[in-house]
């Protein structure tokens, strides 16, 4: 162990080691980040030419550089197939966002093009590359190895924990969110008041997102302890993080709250300095651009703070980060 910690009670001080890490690292970020882009860009430069092939020099062209053309849309919406289909109001500034939780939310992450899947598949294997090279880095802060030569090192132990997530999300959502729809369409069927069926949907969400956020806890967990005990399989892996959340459940608590916390804020900035679709020219663009990238180099960042505070509340009951 490179360094030692003592136990705390909170997870304060797990968050704080933290900080102090990816703030000493933050070229990892921006290699991350750089990575993230290019993965985007070809699916940006290939629906970039389907626009601008669409609208060629005609008067919709124009009026897309001061604004938005929604009859040119409605046109667009109607022809769209594949990658074309992902482009639209939503996608500009902070709806985003939002667009992408809602997905998530109701699960229609399946229901997304075919080209959208499996850029965000290549996104979970370079996240599960990723993840190991930061954890190691992250526990051993005297001798970092390199990120990508250790996530390398760790991306066969990291990818069956990776399976059994995925696999527990896809029964989340294929099998409890539609047991649960099931009942509440049983329970309302001859309901009026409104108040019930938006307390019963409130419930059915809270019920699949408590589930989704303790599988992800979980596995963040079960990474931290395969990457640092190399004799750990993935189902140990997956029981000692279990055990460890159960034995430190308010260090846990106050790190994931933490992290998310973050998360909040960061949207909520984003929000309210992100640019709307009124951007007719070069510079205009360019800054809509650049405040875009900064948030997901934010979000990079609090995905890096949320490893490097796990590995901390590890250090800090005794187990052995090298």
């Amino acid at each position: 162990m490179d360094v030692s910690h003592r136990k705390t009670t909170t997870g304060g001080s797990a968050l704080v080691q933290g900080l102090s890490a990816v703030s000493g690292r933050l070229g990892d970020i921006a290699v991350i980040w750089l990575a993230s882009l290019l993965l985007a860009l070809p699916l940006a430069l290939s629906l970039q030419a389907s626009i601008s092939q669409s609208l060629g020099h005609s008067e919709a062209g124009t009026r897309m550089l001061t604004g938005w053309d929604g009859l040119w849309f409605r046109s667009w919406e109607a022809q769209a197939t594949g990658l074309q289909q992902s482009f639209k109001p939503a996608v500009v500034g902070i709806g985003a966002v939002f667009e992408g939780l809602d997905a998530m939310v109701t699960g229609a992450l399946g229901s997304l093009p075919a080209a959208v899947l499996a850029a965000a598949g290549a996104y979970v294997l370079l996240w599960v590359l990723l993840s190991g090279g930061l954890i190691a880095r992250y526990a051993s802060p005297s001798q970092p190895p390199h990120l990508l030569r250790a996530g390398a090192e760790h991306f066969l132990r990291l990818l069956p924990l990776a399976g059994l997530a995925i696999a527990a999300y896809a029964f989340i959502f294929a099998v409890v969110l539609p047991m649960l729809t099931g009942i509440e369409q049983a329970a309302l069927l001859d309901v009026n008041d409104e108040r019930v069926a938006v307390a019963y949907a409130a419930t059915k969400y809270g019920v699949v997102w408590l589930a989704v956020w303790s599988v992800g806890l979980v596995h963040d967990y079960a990474k931290v302890m395969r990457v640092t005990d190399r004799s750990l399989g993935a189902l140990s892996a997956i029981a000692d993080a279990v055990a460890l959340m159960w034995r430190r459940a308010g260090t846990v608590m106050v790190v994931a709250l933490g992290v998310f916390g973050g998360f909040i804020v960061v949207v909520l900035v984003y929000w309210f300095i992100a640019p709307g679709v009124q951007q007719g020219n070069p510079f205009k663009i360019l800054m809509a651009f650049a405040v875009g990238q900064v948030s997901v180099a934010a979000r990079i960042g609090l995905r890096c703070w949320g490893h490097a505070a796990r590995v901390a509340v590890l250090a800090e009951d005794g187990g052995d980060v090298r």
